[in-house]
C-alpha cells in the first residue's frame, strides 16, 4: 500500500466538509456543478498561470475532483479519494466510468 498524498488528504477534507454542510444537491445541480468545475480545470490547463494562478488551479482541481467523486458515488461507481495521489489516473478512470454510463462531461 502506498502512502496517501497531501492532495488526497485535502480532497478528503473537502468531501467531508461538503457532507456536513447541508442537504445534497439534486442530480441536475450536481451534474451542472461537475461540468462547470471541469470546464474551469480545462481553462486553467490552457492558460499560463499568473500571480496566484497555481493556487487557483489547485483549488479548482480539488473542487472538480470532489464533484467527480460525489457524482461517481451517486451512481454507485467504486471510488476512493485516497487514490488521488496521482490525481490524473484516478480522475481519468472516473471520467471514463461516467461517460460509459451516459453522463455528459462537456
Amino acid at each position: 500500500m502506498r502512502p496517501k498524498s497531501l492532495y488526497a488528504d485535502l480532497l478528503e477534507a473537502v468531501l467531508g466538509e461538503r457532507a456536513r454542510s447541508g442537504p445534497a444537491p439534486s442530480n441536475g445541480e450536481a451534474l451542472a456543478d461537475l461540468v462547470q468545475r471541469r470546464q474551469q480545470v480545462l481553462v486553467n490547463q490552457r492558460s499560463r498561470p499568473g500571480e496566484g494562478g497555481a493556487m487557483t488551479a489547485l483549488i479548482d482541481e480539488v473542487a472538480y475532483d470532489a464533484a467527480l467523486i460525489r457524482q461517481a458515488q451517486r451512481l454507485g461507481i467504486d471510488c476512493d479519494p485516497g487514490l488521488f495521489g496521482g490525481a490524473q489516473d484516478e480522475r481519468h478512470r472516473l471520467e471514463q466510468a461516467l461517460v460509459f454510463r451516459g453522463i455528459p462531461l462537456d
